[in-house]
């Protein structure tokens, strides 16, 4: 036994090192990135953090998600902000719209959910309390926010994006099936698809979709019969077909992808934009750092009527100009590209996209 425990140390050093090294390889820090830029972006200050953004089509008013504080009350409770940002307005400023806020106010992902029969408009939005996870609903009204009620998501964890249905009813991505900490980081290492897409009823939670590594951003095509889930670990996006009466979400198709997706939109012309993260390994490392660069990718998405798609990259860059994309939305001919970390996001003129 003596000799057989040197073998033993020397099989177990060398599984670890090729268990990292196919982890490099597989999170994309091997590949050769070739930066491109072919519409004129600019950058705007003013928000720390634009990780979810979501656009009302009918008058250009922007959505922000910034999870980073903007305001601390007297007894330490952090607030992030939803900002609003007025495409039609000139000039165009962030205004924080949630600063009266009287909660813990993490925010995450979020959805504009559009009531097109009574014309109810709809902010949902992902928040991350000390106290558990939560989902705020907010009414809108002009250019304010008016938060009407926060549902708990009691028992669940590492609610990521959302993707409402009605004025009461909606789905969320879990990132992270796994509660305890050394399975999650092996759930996350080893591409293992333990995540899941929950549906909330108006009463209660229920898984509606699962087997997918790492289910992040969410959307629906705009006639709504199909559900977008990205796969950051599993390098895919999920194609579900949507069962109106049950609301369960049915596997149609994979688009693979040779990127991590994050957060996911879909245009007027029903087109997918995907913001990514081609080399994963620096995205975790400028998460603990972000005094790091992370290189910023934008995809989309043409999808056909019989199944296919196109992929095409629309924007890469090593993250000078923004690090880490996790968004990316278009509204007559403005991209906007946002970053969960960076102090800055991306306005960018992209006519005849």
């Amino acid at each position: 036994m003596p000799r057989l425990l040197p073998l033993f140390v020397l099989a177990f050093i060398a599984a670890a090192i090729a268990a990292f090294a196919w982890f490099v390889v597989d999170a994309g820090e091997l590949r050769p990135l070739s930066p491109h830029q072919p519409f004129r972006c600019r950058p705007m200050l003013g928000v720390h953090g634009s990780e979810d953004i979501q656009i009302d089509p009918s008058n250009g008013m922007a959505y922000i998600s910034s999870g980073f504080p903007v305001s601390t009350t007297g007894d330490g409770v952090r607030r992030g902000a939803v900002f609003g940002y007025d495409l039609a307005a000139m000039p165009r400023v962030p205004v924080d719209l949630t600063g009266a806020m009287p909660f813990e106010f993490n925010p995450h992902g979020m959805h504009l959910y559009l009531d097109a029969a009574g014309g109810r408009r709809v902010l949902f939005v992902v928040n991350h309390r000390s106290d558990g996870e939560f989902v705020e609903v907010f009414d809108i009204a002009g250019r304010s926010l008016a938060h009407r009620e926060s549902i708990t998501a009691e028992g669940l964890s590492g609610i990521n994006n959302i993707l409402a249905v009605g004025d009461r009813a909606f789905y969320v991505t879990q990132d992270r099936g796994a509660r305890r900490p050394l399975l999650r980081s092996l759930e996350m290492f080893f591409r293992l698809p333990w995540s899941r897409v929950y549906f909330y009823d108006g009463e209660g939670f229920r898984v509606a979709a699962e087997g997918m590594a790492y289910a992040n951003g969410i959307a629906a095509s705009p006639d709504g019969k199909l559900v977008y889930v990205a796969a950051t670990r599993g390098r895919r996006i999920h194609v579900l077909r949507r069962d109106p009466e049950t609301n369960v979400l049915r596997s149609e198709t994979v688009i693979p992808l040779d990127t991590a997706p994050d957060n996911l939109t879909v245009d007027e012309r029903g087109r997918l934009w995907v913001a990514a993260h081609p080399k994963l390994l620096t995205f975790l490392s400028y998460t603990r750092d972000p005094g790091l660069l992370s290189p910023a990718q934008v995809l989309r998405i043409d999808l056909s009527e019989e199944g296919g798609h196109a992929v095409e990259e629309v924007y890469l860059s090593s993250g000078e100009y923004l690090s880490a994309a996790s968004v990316a939305v278009l509204w007559r001919g403005v991209l906007l590209i946002g970053s969960a970390l960076d102090r800055r996001f991306l306005i960018c003129e992209a006519e005849g996209r």
